[in-house]
């Protein structure tokens, strides 16, 4: 696109944006179609070049949000991973303090006995103990969750620049070769 840019703004230094078509007349010795006019204009060669930058300051703005929206996500992933360990600590060390045997179990809670006859009551004494850690752990998912969304988001938005960006590629390369021809 840079390439593209260059010729133009050559030409237009060389010749005048506004001889390039008295140029073009002249060496081919016939009136330029008016089809060409058009595409040609010197508003119309402005106006390309303006895209053009446009273009290219979109697609940049669109990859610094993308990768902003990155930036966050590996140090999120990583306490995640961290808070995950905490809690399986956390309920190992509360499965180590349940005393008594089978139907007979219990552990203290708040300086309270309390009695652990199945499985349910377990669990729940497990995730009481834990309880800190498995409210930091969801907080930081909710977060990545989020991030997540963010990432679509600008990928979708860099994306969509980009094909804009491809558009106004392909029309400036049509003048370009345009302008070839004509001179």
């Amino acid at each position: 696109m840079t390439e593209l840019n260059n010729q133009i703004r050559s030409l237009q230094e060389v010749h005048g944006t506004e001889k390039l078509l008295a140029a073009a007349t002249e060496i081919l010795g016939k009136k330029v179609p008016t089809d060409y006019v058009r595409v040609l204009d010197p508003l119309e060669l402005q106006a390309s070049l303006q895209q053009i930058d446009a273009a290219v300051q979109d697609v940049l703005e669109k990859g610094k949000a993308r990768e902003e929206a990155y930036g966050r996500k590996a140090e999120l992933i990583k306490q995640k991973v961290k808070l995950k360990t905490a809690v399986e600590l956390k309920e190992a060390e509360a499965f180590m303090q349940i005393q008594g045997e089978g139907r007979n179990q219990f552990a203290y809670v708040n300086d309270q006995k309390v009695a652990l006859t199945n499985d349910t009551l377990r669990d729940a004494y497990r995730q009481h103990y834990s309880k800190e850690e498995r409210q930091q752990l969801t907080e930081v998912e909710q977060e990545l969750a989020s991030i997540d969304i963010k990432i679509y988001q600008t990928k979708d938005a860099w994306e969509t620049a980009k094909e804009s960006a491809d558009l106004v590629k392909a029309k400036a390369y049509v003048q370009a070769n345009l302008l070839k021809f004509l001179a």
